[in-house]
């Protein structure tokens, strides 16, 4: 990845920060009701996320993540999500040479909707297999760690297609 290409994910990044969107509760009517305006978030932000999110990386991803302060990566939360939270989190400075991923998503599990019929002391065990499963064979995200309290994930850029730019869309 070029430094050219972490520069403008971090552009992007402080013209898309959540502050500067509207909740789904502060929508009144229709007319206010554009998806790239609205984050959906669920739950609170935890305070010290960042730091928690960087040592998972550190932890997980070693290489030059270890080097790394709160200061010097691209954190976001994103948006969507039924239960979980998921945060992007990124090197400012990625270096071009390093094998390990340079930006990445961490899932933090939330409350399950719903428990497991059997009642056990893990209910997230059946979900990480599934998601490992499913990874393994190219149908979701790679899976980089799995901890007692999440997950990280490959970060995978995205286009998003409006009405106004779809005839101009090339593809991947």
């Amino acid at each position: 990845m070029s430094s050219s290409g972490g520069q403008r994910i971090s552009t992007e990044l402080q013209q898309n920060e959540c502050k500067d969107l509207k909740n789904m509760r502060d929508i009144k009517s229709v007319e206010e009701f554009d998806l790239e305006n609205i984050a959906l978030l669920k739950g609170d932000t935890p305070d010290d996320i960042k730091e928690k999110c960087l040592q998972s990386c550190k932890d997980y991803l070693a290489h030059n993540w270890i080097q790394q302060t709160v200061d010097t990566i691209q954190f976001k939360r994103l948006s969507g999500g039924l239960s979980n939270q998921m945060y992007f989190v990124a090197i400012s400075n990625p270096s071009t040479i390093s094998h390990v991923p340079q930006e990445v998503v961490i899932r933090i599990y939330g409350n399950k909707q719903f428990n497991n019929l059997d009642n056990t002391d893990n209910e997230r065990l059946t979900d990480v297999i599934i998601a490992v499963m499913i990874a393994d064979i190219n149908l979701g995200p790679k899976i980089y760690g799995i901890f007692e309290s999440g997950q990280i994930l490959h970060f995978y850029k995205v286009f998003i297609i409006v009405i106004e730019n779809a005839n101009n869309y090339t593809g991947c």
